[in-house]
């Protein structure tokens, strides 16, 4: 009996301790969560879920009501975010259907529950709301023109628009004009959120003529035009493109290539498509669009699809197109190289225009100094377009210096182009017929071609919409000071771009700077910023260079593939050359560059999504109608989407930040539940991964940033990138209200603010990781503020929001916009920022005021020349800014070499003077000086601190002969300094002290 009990007690221990084993060491259950479908532009339908954990590939196990079941396998595997296309010929549009999903894992089923769901495009299934969009169109050129071509994209509020064929445009007097309408994108309801209109529109030079789009009311459309396309045209149009070694490459419309016709009220489009007979690797593509004015708008573009990284590119040309003059011949060899030939006369041009004119034809190249190197010529047989030109002999100067290399020669290779893997290179040239070159003076025509049209509607009606987020448009007196601010910074940025030699065949459309030596790649989004302020204030320059950022990024920042798999980075981080260089980092010519980092010249991915900015593709691809824009936007973020989800890591907390910023804003404009699936990954591994108690990330030391023993004990955050982090989970709550992403927002502005900041110095640390290393206030919170608004009005807590106003008043700075990325990160919120402010009743703000910097009196034998008032320039062009403390204004941007400035100034008694400089610079600089036309040496200012920033930056310098001032000899009267730039670096200049000697 007792032996019998300890037995059975025996086993139940022993049971016990195998059922504690098992449950030890047995795995979190998986599962497959959120099952949907989606609609595709194409009319398919793609079924998305999310899985619990990293899985193999699935498979789609659909049943069509009434039909047999099929199944589909998933392309891609070891993902967490999932989707499968459904083929309309597999499943009709319309029809209803039922859909599980099944994965094996770990040698065992997991399936999905059921779904019921109607395959095909989404139906609104309510009726067309009354409506009215006014729609003005400015005349850019100030020279009328009728009939010309109008293509732009128009918003609509949810639930007001059923379909395209529920709109007519009418003029001002009623009269229905004929027009194409096309639906880009729709609401999750089914109703258009945005429709594209193309219509011939009229223009008036004393102010813009308005059209208006409305509902029909059973207003019939007007009869359809009979075609105007010449398919003749294109096929007898062919590219050529010559490697360095000899071998050609043709490109022509062939019986192997494809072509398409779409046929309107107000144009008729052929493109036909491509690969180069020769090499597979490169595609080709031309789309003619006619319309009825007598004007062909062809768009080209060619795309190289190959493992070899790059291929030396001696020239291509399009070849084949109709005579526009005998003997006319124009090219542009460098930024501000050009030359004109015609009737056997040669004339050297600044920016050559890319127009041809003659034998009742004009040939006209968009963009064409820009995107220099570029040639057009003409004769009896007909034109071509030299999209890459030969180089000449002698073209490329190996002793080129080192800035000029960088930024401008990057490309260049045994005698001609570096074109890359993956790359696009794409453009427009247009052929006007007799009806627009007979009838039209060559000036106005250029203007006309120049400048497109566009159709906007009003800051008002956009921002009613909803599609672009709580922005509001610009309102007459309300904190007004900054909407001034964020204008004048815009325009910097803008007119920085030709002393910064953003121009050139790969560079046109990005900015130069990022780490003083590599190309942006549209960092911080300045796209998404021209965008919003476009909407808000309804200036075309910010659509303009938001447009020509976007088209950028688009061919050749952006890395396709055409196969079926999905790169793992889509994005070229900012690297010398945009996507790497053939210049090598040890060139003895970049030794003397200061802050210069040669790991940027190697060729690399973004595969964390920490420098990927995709919002303003999305809105740019939407407001222009550009597909090409907008589908490279949802391929760049679905393949982050897919990829960064496997393990939902980032190692600074921008990635995580931008990452949602991207999802989420393709959600919103695609409708498309996989970005959501996979902005919910990321936002429950910033929740699992955040501190509760400070709020703070806690992330590793940055091996660069810190080479304490203890190291592996530094842990913070580091407060710029947690703002982006903070920007991209506002988003996502915005769409989904989940309360632990409320608590986790609340949690990083309360972080910001107590551990991030420094009171002292009123800016944010860099980092808090290491103590030693870089826990001091260097940045302005600028990219972030807006953040901190949204939580006082989330929270109802007026300390968020009162933060953010007292860093407006206490240090927006005056003069950012040097580069895209300075204008980016501290202008990039004031969209929202501005309506945040206003819904809680802050109208006005104490900054930036503009104070008046007074001027420096000068002491007796003092004589002052202020850096403002030079009176003669050569070599380029300085900017005046306002940097407090300086006397007056001072001079920058003088960084080219030869650049120079002179001040001529009386002196009131003959003698020996010395001088000094009062300058801020951030790297050594020479300076030549010349007296009364004669030079009197070069001296070197070698004590760098800044530019000017902030009042320590700036030095008063006395120019010296060994260790006894350098004296002038002056003569009493007019006297004149010259100081010549001869080092090529930067310095700013507050003034000039002169001071007689004893």
């Amino acid at each position: 009996m007792n032996i019998s009990c300890f037995f059975r007690k025996f086993l139940l221990l022993l049971v016990g301790v195998f059922c504690f084993l098992r449950g030890f060491s047995a795995e979190e259950p998986v599962f497959i969560a959120n099952v949907a479908s989606h609609a595709l532009p194409s009319g398919e339908t793609r079924i998305v879920w999310r899985t619990s954990d990293v899985m193999r590939s699935g498979r789609v196990v659909v049943s069509p009501a009434g039909e047999k079941s099929f199944e589909l396998p998933e392309l891609c595997d070891n993902m967490r975010v999932h989707g499968v296309t459904i083929p309309a010929d597999r499943l009709a549009p319309g029809t209803p259907a039922t859909v599980y999903v099944a994965h094996i894992h770990q040698n065992r089923e997991v399936k999905s529950e059921l779904l019921s769901f109607v395959a095909g495009p989404l139906v609104f299934q309510g009726r067309t709301r009354p409506f009215r969009v006014e729609l003005t169109v400015p005349e850019p050129s100030g020279i009328p023109r009728k009939n010309w071509p109008v293509r732009s994209g128009v918003p609509f509020a949810r639930g007001v628009l059923a379909d395209a064929k529920d709109v007519r445009l009418v003029d001002a007097e009623g009269f229905t004009k004929p027009s194409a309408r096309e639906v880009f994108s729709r609401w999750p309801d089914g109703s258009v959120k945005w429709l594209i209109c193309s219509f011939p529109a009229d223009t008036d030079a004393t102010g813009p003529v308005k059209y208006y789009l409305t509902n029909t009311d059973g207003f019939p459309s007007p009869h359809q035009v009979e075609p105007l396309a010449e398919p003749e045209l294109l096929q007898k149009i062919w590219g050529e493109l010559v490697l360095t070694d000899g071998r050609k490459m043709t490109a022509r419309w062939n019986a192997n290539s494809h072509h398409e016709r779409q046929t309107t009220q107000v144009f008729d489009a052929i493109t036909v498509s491509g690969v180069f007979d020769e090499d597979p690797g490169f595609h080709w593509q031309l789309t003619g669009v006619w319309t009825p004015n007598g004007m062909v708008r062809i768009k080209w573009r060619i795309v190289r699809d190959s493992r070899e990284f790059s291929i030396p590119v001696r020239s291509f040309c399009w070849k084949g197109l109709p005579s526009a003059g005998e003997e006319h011949w124009i090219c542009q060899l460098r930024q501000n190289e050009g030359w004109k030939r015609e009737k056997g006369k040669t004339t050297a041009l600044r920016h050559a225009d890319g127009f041809l004119c003659g034998n009742h034809r004009v040939l006209y190249v968009r963009d064409f100094w820009q995107k220099w190197p570029k040639g057009v010529r003409s004769d009896a047989n007909g034109s071509s377009v030299d999209v890459l030109p030969p180089l000449p002999d002698g073209y490329f100067d190996p002793a080129t210096d080192a800035k000029s290399l960088i930024r401008n020669y990057y490309w260049y290779n045994k005698g001609g182009y570096d074109f890359r893997s993956n790359m696009t290179l794409d453009g427009v040239f247009v052929i006007c017929g007799s009806s627009l070159a007979d009838t039209s003076e060559s000036a106005a025509l250029f203007a006309h071609l120049n400048q497109p049209l566009f159709a906007q509607a009003s800051p008002e009606y956009y921002c009613k919409t909803g599609v672009f987020g709580a922005i509001s448009p610009v309102r007459p007196g309300v904190l007004s000071n900054l909407e001034a601010l964020t204008a004048l910074n815009f325009a910097r940025f803008v007119n920085n771009r030709e002393l910064n030699h953003e121009y050139g065949w790969m560079n046109f459309g990005d900015w130069f700077g990022e780490n003083r030596y590599n190309w942006g790649n549209n960092e911080y989004d300045v796209t998404n910023l021209c965008a919003l302020q476009f909407v808000r204030t309804g200036r075309r320059n910010y659509l303009r260079r938001g447009a020509e950022m976007a088209r950028h990024y688009t061919t050749i920042d952006h890395y396709r593939t055409f196969g079926d798999t999905l790169p793992e980075g889509t994005m070229y981080p900012h690297l010398v050359g945009h996507i790497g260089s053939r210049l090598q980092a040890d060139d003895g010519r970049f030794e003397d560059l200061e802050n210069f980092s040669a790991g940027f010249f190697g060729s690399w991915q973004d595969t964390y999504g920490g420098h990927d900015f995709q919002m303003g593709n999305f809105l740019m691809g939407a407001l222009l109608g550009d597909r090409e824009i907008y589908d490279t936007a949802c391929r760049a973020t679905e393949a982050l989407a897919r990829n960064m989800t496997r393990e939902c890591r980032f190692n600074i907390e921008r990635e995580a930040g931008w990452f949602l910023q991207n999802q989420v804003f393709a959600y919103e404009n695609t409708g498309d539940p996989l970005y959501l699936e996979a902005a919910r990954c990321y936002a429950e591994k910033v929740v699992e991964r955040q501190n509760p108690e400070t709020g703070c990330m806690d992330m590793p030391s940055d091996p660069e940033e810190c080479d304490c023993p203890d190291k592996k004990f530094h842990r913070g955050g580091k407060p710029f990138a947690t703002g982006v982090l903070m920007r991209g989970l506002i988003r996502y709550y915005e769409v989904t209200k989940e309360p632990a992403i409320r608590t986790a927002i609340v949690r990083l502005a309360d972080w910001l603010m107590t551990e991030g900041y420094d009171p002292n110095t009123r800016r944010m640390y860099y980092t808090t990781a290491c103590p030693k290393y870089n826990r001091r206030g260097t940045w302005f919170p600028g990219n972030v503020l807006d953040c901190f608004a949204y939580v006082g009005k989330l929270t109802g807590d007026r300390k968020y929001t009162d933060f953010a106003v007292a860093h407006l008043e206490d240090g927006l700075p005056l003069d950012y916009g040097i580069c895209g990325k300075e204008f980016a990160q501290k202008f990039g919120g004031m969209p929202w920022l501005l309506n945040l402010l206003a819904e809680q009743k802050i109208t006005k703000t104490n900054w930036p005021v503009m104070k008046e910097n007074l001027r420096k009196r000068p002491r007796r034998g003092e004589i002052i020349l202020e850096a403002e008032d030079f009176s003669a320039e050569e070599g380029g062009a300085v900017q005046l800014l306002v940097r407090p403390p300086v006397s007056g204004s001072c001079v920058a941007y003088w960084n080219e070499w030869g650049h120079q400035l002179s001040w001529r100034f009386r002196v009131p008694e003959a003698g020996k003077y010395s001088i000094a400089l009062r300058y801020a610079t951030s790297a050594p600089s020479d300076r030549k000086l010349i007296v009364n036309g004669v030079a009197k040496g070069t001296f070197s200012f070698f004590e760098y601190r800044g530019l000017g920033m902030e009042p320590k930056e700036w030095i008063s310098t006395t120019l010296r002969n060994g260790v006894e001032p350098f004296l002038l000899d002056l003569k009493e009267g007019w006297n004149k300094i010259t100081l010549v730039n001869a080092c090529g670096d930067s310095m700013n200049l507050d003034y000039i002290l002169l001071k007689r000697q004893k």
